[in-house]
């Protein structure tokens, strides 16, 4: 302990100060680590460190400063104060910065950097990669990591750390100060208790494996029935679609066209309306399969190599139900014909035998 003023003009030299310690020895009194993590630090016994500067009266609680050296780290000397630390301006560190309570707090506000402020005058906190300004602008990647607990040297093994926060923005990837582009060009993470969202401000989201295949659960439209595509028939559209069951939902009656006299067109040249029935709906004369192409507003597609599912669906099975019909009235006539005829063999097996 030092009583009274302080004063030197060259230096003074606590020749005794140094105090042996082990890395995970200065952790605990830091912090718990372990099976008693977060249960508190452990206070030094000062009787027993050789030499030391106290700041305060001899009741604690006091201030003290020593200087301890690593015994499993070179003897690597630390200088350990154990109070809070209170820095007016910057701090430039030349090694790591380690925070065992595990908690950065930042206000922002500085009054430079990023305009984010509600009248651009100040900055919210930021993470501040001054690698550019050093001449490598290749470190502008901030990594999360873990590294294996085994190795105490972490020089081996690393891996990916993760991150949790309740909105993720990513914005768009340029360079230059000011940032040269708005806040509107950005892709936003975030959940809001009941469904997660991957949003973008403008643009498409565009979900790309570079090799392989984005595989996805159940896909639903964002909001209301009929909304939303999965492709578009103007193009972009998909290569293939496979699966078990596709629904689609229905948009025309069975019956509304005379499809008999459409399918007999199909593939023809110059499709034309032939012996069409006219109490049915008719499609335009110029273009008689446009009603293949109608979406759900009744919009026609000028891309004649696509087709509405859900149109060729009801396509079909109005050729069917149409054959069907036309099916039982050959069937009715044909079994009328049928009674006829077996009637007229029995008269003329009646007029045989009574001749």
């Amino acid at each position: 302990m030092i009583a009274g003023d302080l004063n030197t003009t060259k230096h003074n030299n606590l020749s005794h100060s140094h105090y042996p310690q082990t890395w995970q020895q200065l952790l605990d009194h830091l912090y718990k680590t372990g099976a008693n993590i977060g249960s508190g630090p452990d206070e030094y016994d000062w009787d027993t460190v050789p030499q030391y500067i106290s700041f305060g009266s001899d009741s604690p609680p006091n201030a003290y400063l020593f200087s301890l050296y690593l015994t499993d780290r070179d003897n690597e000397p630390f200088l350990y104060w154990n109070r809070g630390l209170a820095i007016r301006k910057d701090i430039v560190s030349g090694g790591r910065l380690d925070t065992m309570e595990g908690v950065v707090s930042m206000f922002g506000g500085v009054g430079w950097g990023p305009d984010r402020g509600p009248n651009h005058t100040a900055s919210m906190p930021f993470i501040w990669l001054i690698g550019n300004h050093y001449g490598h602008p290749e470190k502008d990647t901030l990594e999360i990591r873990i590294s294996d607990p085994n190795d105490s040297n972490f020089d081996t093994t690393w891996s990916w750390g993760k991150l949790e926060c309740a909105r993720f923005t990513v914005h768009r990837d340029g360079k230059g100060y000011p940032n040269p582009y708005p806040d509107t060009q950005s892709v936003h993470l975030r959940h809001d208790g009941s469904h997660g969202y991957i949003t973008a401000d403008t643009g498409d989201l565009v979900l790309a494996a570079n090799s392989g295949i984005v595989r996805t659960g159940t896909i639903n439209p964002a909001s209301g029935q009929g909304t939303g595509k999965v492709g578009d028939h103007n193009g972009p559209y998909w290569g293939e679609i496979s699966g078990y069951d596709i629904w689609v939902h229905t948009s025309r009656p069975l019956d509304a066209y005379d499809d008999l006299a459409l399918v007999k067109q199909w593939g023809e040249r110059y499709p034309k309306l032939e012996n069409y029935d006219k109490s049915k709906v008719v499609p335009p004369e110029d273009d008689i399969f446009s009603i293949l192409r109608l979406d759900s507003e009744g919009n026609v597609s000028p891309n004649k190599e696509m087709l509405n599912f859900g149109q060729l669906a009801n396509f079909a099975l109005g050729c069917a139900k149409a054959l069907a019909i036309k099916q039982d009235e050959q069937n009715e006539i044909i079994g009328t014909l049928l009674e006829r005829i077996e009637a007229l063999e029995a008269q003329l097996q009646r007029d045989k035998a009574a001749a």
